[in-house]
Formats: structure tokens, C-alpha cells, sequence
């Protein structure tokens, strides 16, 4: 199935329908570290938020007839450091039927982030 995200940088794992599992291609976790800290690469929170909404509005897309919006996040927790060299996975889950999603982001299967998104629909 189709979704928003670009199968060269996530590849989707698992779906169901409440939630979906991507997992970041190696090459791209490597370039969006590009001088992020040099000799010590990471990759930066607001990339992960990124990728994470990206997730989000990839779960939400699935719903034929209902387009969404991302209107923001409302709360992230960064518990570790994302190294471009772990599996880094991303599962988006509905928090609701209005337009509320979470994301907790894994690497090598340990938690690097937790991201609530909110999304509204487009009348």
C-alpha cells in the first residue's frame, strides 16, 4: 500500500489499522547525521520529529475519503542518542479518533523517543 513516506528512507515493517512500524533505510540515517558531530555522529532531534510526523501522516493517509493536517507536536522525549549506525525503527499508533498520534522511535530496539503529534481534518 501506498503511503507518505518515501520507501528510500523508511521502509514500512508492520501495519495494522491503528498503527504502523517503519524502519529508517541505513544511507539515510547516515546523511542526516551530515556534521552532526563529527567523529561522534548523531542523528538530531528535530530530524527524528521529523521522521516521526512523517510516520504519523503515513498512518493517517490509509483512511480513504478523510484528509489530515498536521497541526503540531504537543509533547517529545528524547531518552538517548540516535547513532546513525542502530536499526532504527519508528511505530506510529492512533491515540484517538481525533487526529492525536504517537510515535516512539527505537534503535537496535531501545527507546531513543517518544513524539505526540496532533493532526486535524481538512474540511
Amino acid at each position: 500500500m501506498t503511503t507518505l513516506a518515501d520507501p528510500a528512507v523508511l521502509e514500512e515493517v508492520a501495519r495494522d489499522p491503528t498503527s504502523l512500524t517503519l524502519r529508517l533505510a541505513p544511507a539515510h540515517a547516515r546523511a542526516a547525521c551530515a556534521g552532526h558531530f563529527p567523529g561522534d555522529p548523531l542523528i538530531p532531534g528535530s530530524r527524528l520529529a521529523g521522521l516521526g510526523a512523517t510516520a504519523a501522516a503515513a498512518l493517517l493517509a490509509t483512511e480513504r475519503g478523510v484528509h489530515w493536517r498536521f497541526t503540531g507536536v504537543q509533547r517529545a522525549t528524547f531518552s538517548s542518542p540516535a547513532r546513525p549506525s542502530a536499526q532504527i525503527e519508528l511505530r506510529a499508533e492512533r491515540a484517538g479518533d481525533d487526529g492525536r498520534v504517537a510515535v516512539e522511535i527505537t534503535g537496535d530496539g531501545d527507546p531513543l523517543a517518544w513524539i505526540a503529534l496532533r493532526f486535524e481534518v481538512v474540511p
